[in-house]
């Protein structure tokens, strides 16, 4: 008798309903509350979008906006990963200089 696992695939499932079903209620109150953006109010954000995210339009070189900030964000997690990996490593050591110096 063979046993299968479905509980990875039912967690998927469950996740979808749950951001599908909250992406409808978002949209049904919206449509209610009558407050859709406009053909003109779509136009302005995608015409401000660059502006947004990397702060100018020219040359597209990253020099402030949000992908900055995103930028930030991702550098500051992967130095704090790196140095919390390295003090594990460090009071797992078997010296008790290198375990009391972190």
């Amino acid at each position: 008798m063979e046993i299968k696992n479905t509980t990875g695939n039912s967690n998927k499932k469950t996740l979808l309903f749950l951001g599908l079903g909250t992406l409808i209620i978002l949209l049904m109150i919206k449509v209610v509350s009558g407050n859709l953006p406009s053909a003109e109010d779509l136009q302005t954000f995608f015409d401000r979008l660059p502006y947004i995210l990397i702060g100018n339009q020219q040359g597209w070189a990253i020099k402030g906006g949000f992908a900055m900030n995103i930028f930030i964000s991702l550098m500051s997690m992967l130095l704090g990963s790196v140095v919390g990996i390295l003090l594990g490593l460090a009071q797992l050591a078997p010296q008790k200089i290198i375990r009391g110096i972190a």
